[in-house]
């Protein structure tokens, strides 16, 4: 039942893997370094760790630690799930995160650290391209689940909401991460604002959704804005806020 997943949940409880089911084949030595990251706790992301100020190599040494710890408790909350190694979407999202632990862990050997720019690039990028499907393939795999057990799937709802909260906000903050790596690099823009135009952002999404409807249904809908701040600061009463845009252009998107 409901409380019975959440509690296994919670307790993250590893399932050993199967070569019958096409798992990942791990050895003990990674599985006992996934094990021993999952059970580490993150470090909240603040302002200070985002600062477009920080130098690379500062930024690839706090990434090297912290990835693998986020990257770990999403591997062994998708092992918690019943039934995962029958669902092939749950699996491939599992193997996906198994080989961008495995890539990170590997840059430093025996916690000796050594930043090699290039290649630590590559491995960033390799990672979020494992990572470009992982809702779909969440989405597809939860859906997958209902109908192998459909005599608990009136009864999955409020575990599936949250399940996918917690893993897709774990998932948001490693993604932070490793963009804003690149933003340190100079490869992309930077992904965090200190100080961001919520009208603007606003805008911009509201002709996002329009686009998106005109496109599946043909039909514009009319998208008013309000904004207002009585700080002297903002710029003509609009309000400047520190935010990740990209988050909050979705958010938006979403209502």
């Amino acid at each position: 039942g409901l409380q019975h997943q959440i509690r296994t949940f919670r307790s993250l409880s590893s399932v050993t893997a199967d070569n019958n089911n096409n798992t990942t084949v791990v050895s003990l030595e990674d599985r006992c370094d996934i094990d021993t990251y999952a059970a580490m706790r993150p470090t909240p992301l603040s302002a200070r760790i985002l600062d477009r100020s920080i130098q690379p190599k500062e930024a690839a040494q706090f990434l090297q630690s912290e990835y693998p710890i986020r990257c770990a408790e999403r591997i062994r909350m998708i092992e918690s799930l019943s039934h995962c190694l029958d669902v092939s979407e749950l699996l491939e999202v599992r193997e996906r995160h198994i080989q961008s632990f495995l890539a990170m862990r590997r840059i430093a050997s025996d916690n000796n650290f050594e930043y090699k720019e290039e290649e630590f690039v590559s491995v960033v990028n390799q990672i979020l391209l494992y990572d470009e499907d992982t809702i779909p393939l969440m989405v597809k795999g939860f859906y997958q689940l209902s109908r192998l057990k459909p005599e608990e799937a009136s009864d999955d709802s409020q575990f599936v909401n949250y399940f996918l909260d917690t893993f897709l906000l774990n998932r948001l903050g490693t993604e932070v991460l490793l963009k804003q790596y690149l933003a340190y690099v100079g490869i992309r823009g930077n992904v965090f604002e200190r100080s961001c135009d919520l009208m603007a952002i606003g805008r911009q999404t509201a002709q996002s959704v329009q686009r998106l409807c005109v496109r599946e249904t043909g039909f514009k809908p009319t998208i008013q804005l309000e904004a207002t701040s009585v700080l002297e600061a903002d710029k003509g009463g609009a309000p400047m806020v520190t935010c990740i845009p990209g988050a909050l252009s979705f958010v938006l998107q979403e209502i």
